[in-house]
């Protein structure tokens, strides 16, 4: 399990935040707040109602199962997050893949190392300003902008990104994280306790610590070599940080890594499954072995206090016999 959450705590987890803003083009606040009624809560409700579920488990194999079902489950759910993403949209004045076709030619005073992602009246995005003709800015809102290609008299741009049309693939990112989040919650209790059962009592204290700390150390290197990957990803840069990513390759990024990760968890588990099976089929047969090879013993045993006890009542009866003459 430690091996499984090393890319959970150290790649997908810490950069969750960013994906969603970059992704669905949502601000920080509505991404936090989304996040915590998505995760918090039902990670909240999957514990307590998996600790009332692992009352009615008895065994081991028991508490495998329950654990082998929830992250099959999981699994599932994750890969559908796979269909619910945004697509890219061009960008008037970026170079490369998705440059606008009127941008290029027609701007050529324009730097394109000085950007400000804008979104123009005319429902595109800008790399500045400067491509959208703007010569007038007021509060940071651009007027007077001769280049866009819309018929709105007002030629207003905006700081930011235009709206990608896709808060409906938000909706159903968020829903699908929240039922990710609840099924993989139920399997917290039973995951400690199963630990707890097959360690022996004095090895108990020191592996529910290493359960609780050695994934956050194992996971440490991790954000630096993701984040460099993330990186590689960058469209736009302004000065030392990213304003805009491809979103298709880290949406594949990003949730290809959850879907493998859970995908070994699901093959982590059912091997211990098949393993913990063997075990107890071994054992049942050694003890039916043990039986057997007893039973005979157990028989001449039987028959030797059978005798005893033959001969101890013909001395009893003589006995008597004698003591009434």
């Amino acid at each position: 399990m430690t091996m499984v959450y090393i890319p959970l705590e150290g790649i997908v987890w810490p950069f969750r935040v960013k994906y969603i803003m970059f992704e669905y083009n949502v601000s920080m606040a509505v991404t936090n707040t989304a996040k915590g009624l998505s995760s918090a809560l039902t990670h909240i409700a999957g514990t307590l109602i998996g600790s009332l579920m692992s009352r009615r488990i008895a065994t081991n194999m028991g508490y495998l199962r329950f654990i082998l079902i929830t992250v099959v489950l999981s699994w599932l759910v994750t890969s559908l997050l796979m269909y619910f993403g945004c697509d890219n949209r061009n960008i008037v004045g970026l170079q490369g893949g998705l440059a606008d076709l009127q941008s290029v030619s027609n701007h050529c005073d324009c730097d394109p190392t000085l950007n400000l992602l804008s979104c123009g009246s005319d429902g595109l995005t800008y790399l500045s300003p400067c491509y959208a003709g703007c010569v007038v800015s007021v509060s940071a809102i651009f007027t007077n902008c001769s280049s866009l290609t819309s018929t709105d008299q007002s030629g207003i741009v905006t700081p930011g990104l235009c709206d990608v049309g896709c808060f409906h693939n938000f909706v159903m990112f968020n829903v699908l994280t929240a039922t990710q989040t609840f099924i993989f919650a139920l399997n917290n209790m039973p995951r400690h306790l199963l630990a707890l059962r097959i360690l022996e009592p004095e090895d108990r204290a020191f592996g529910s610590a290493f359960l609780h700390f050695a994934p956050y150390v194992a996971s440490l290197p991790a954000p630096y070599i993701f984040g460099k990957w993330m990186e590689q990803m960058c469209l736009v840069w302004s000065s030392d940080h990213c304003s805009l990513y491809d979103r298709d390759e880290i949406r594949h990024l990003m949730i290809g890594v959850e879907v493998l990760v859970a995908g070994l968890t699901v093959i982590l588990f059912a091997a211990m499954v098949l393993v913990c099976r063997h075990l107890d089929r071994k054992s049942q047969s050694t003890l039916q072995l043990e039986n057997e090879r007893i039973s005979p013993q157990r028989k001449r045993v039987g028959l030797r206090m059978l005798r005893l006890n033959i001969i101890l009542l013909i001395y009893e009866y003589f006995c008597v016999i004698c003591y009434d003459y």
